[in-house]
């Protein structure tokens, strides 16, 4: 099969390397660098796994490239939340559509995050393509194993989508390594599935955010109260890690766009989860900046980042708004982090020698996803202290 990958990002690369065994896969991406270092087989993506794909599919940057007929294309674009919208920015999809159609390449499977009810109106909008929409359930840095080891897939379709529904849900189901559930279901209810389980996550993050500014609060061990609640199999291990918030690419516009798609539904519970994470970020910067009201001129070195634990990715990073916080006092913060490729983030720094680093800082922040082993005779704040 020729198939035909919008965005080359973790979703899009993900895909296009586990489908190219056994199909003709060629990524479209408008980013030219990007493109330049896959087809130099250099991988877009943070992820162990890639380097077994690279080689297997091809990327260009313009749709006109394209020198084959086209058997399916699946969109893997960013859908960021707009403050202003109250809603996912939908245009990067929009144009995607608008291509498709343009270039004849009618079967569309839609990889990224909708918000509610967006599929149908997206399929009215382009009445010339067969649409179904096929959410992802991936974890950074672990992409590739996930969605070749898929908890479930789920396609939502149209009257008129469900030949192309099952043909997608064949495809999927053979790029996998285990047996899956699979369900097929309504446009809407596929929606719903995407964002209440990515709400539940983030649910589960500040649930035990929480549970560690209790602990701190009332001098008691958060890693005790942990591990003996989450022994009780109803309440399970996952997502358990006291951290300075969630982030990433998913959980928080996520939460948001649930939220927002609850208008005219009573609830408390998702409203919270967004205050939540919010409220953990302020709380944990205000303990590191009474503890930099008691240092003269101090300079503080933010050791990693990243949004989660193994990831390469700082979009949405908890550390965004604690950096904030720190430099509204009027500190100078400095990061190292050997993943960030950029000379300023956040407008901050970014150190490339941590020999460098360590002699400029004199108060650190770990981030908990950040090593361990980091030593500085320095005051240090990390949240995973008891």
């Amino acid at each position: 099969m020729n198939i035909l990958v919008c965005g080359g990002g973790y979703v899009g690369a993900s895909l296009a390397a586990a489908l190219s065994k056994d199909n003709i896969v060629t990524i479209f991406d408008t980013n030219l660098d990007k493109v330049n270092s896959i087809n130099k087989g250099v991988s877009p993506i943070y992820d162990p796994l890639m380097n077994g794909y690279l080689g297997h599919f091809v990327a260009i940057s313009s749709i006109e490239e394209i020198n084959r007929k086209i058997d399916l294309a699946f969109v893997c674009v960013p859908t960021d939340f707009s403050e202003k919208l109250a809603s996912f920015d939908l245009s990067n999809i929009n144009s995607c559509l608008s291509l498709l159609e343009k270039n004849n390449i009618k079967n569309v499977v839609i990889r990224s995050t909708l918000s509610f009810g967006s599929s149908l109106e997206l399929a009215n909008k382009y009445p010339l393509l067969k649409i179904v929409y096929a959410p992802e359930f991936l974890k950074e840095g672990e992409a590739i194993f996930d969605i070749t080891h898929p908890s479930r897939i789920v396609i939502g379709y149209a009257s008129n989508s469900f030949d192309l529904a099952i043909n997608v849900s064949s495809l999927l189901n053979g790029i996998a390594l285990n047996k899956p559930n699979c369900y097929l279901c309504s446009f809407k209810e596929a929606e719903a599935i995407k964002l209440f389980s990515n709400s539940y996550l983030a649910m589960r993050v500040a649930f035990f955010n929480e549970l560690d500014s209790f602990c701190k609060e009332k001098d008691i061990s958060t890693s005790t109260v942990i591990s003996s609640i989450c022994d009780d199999p109803r309440i399970g291990k996952g997502y358990n890690e006291p951290s300075f918030g969630y982030g990433g690419y998913c959980l928080p516009k996520d939460s948001k766009q649930l939220l927002s798609s609850f208008s005219g539904v009573p609830q408390t519970l998702i409203k919270a989860i967004v205050d939540s994470n919010a409220v953990r970020k302020k709380y944990l910067a205000d303990k590191i900046n009474n503890e930099l009201s008691k240092l003269k001129d101090p300079v503080v070195g933010i050791y990693g980042i990243s949004s989660k634990k193994g990831g390469a990715n700082y979009k949405s990073s908890p550390m965004e708004d604690i950096i904030n916080y720190i430099k509204e006092k009027g500190h100078k913060v400095v990061i190292y982090d050997p993943k960030v490729k950029e000379d300023f983030v956040y407008g901050c720094e970014v150190i490339k020698s941590l020999a460098r680093f360590e002699s400029m800082v004199s108060y650190l922040v770990l981030n908990d996803f950040s090593s361990s082993s980091v030593k500085l005779n320095v005051p240090t704040f990390k949240v995973n202290s008891r």
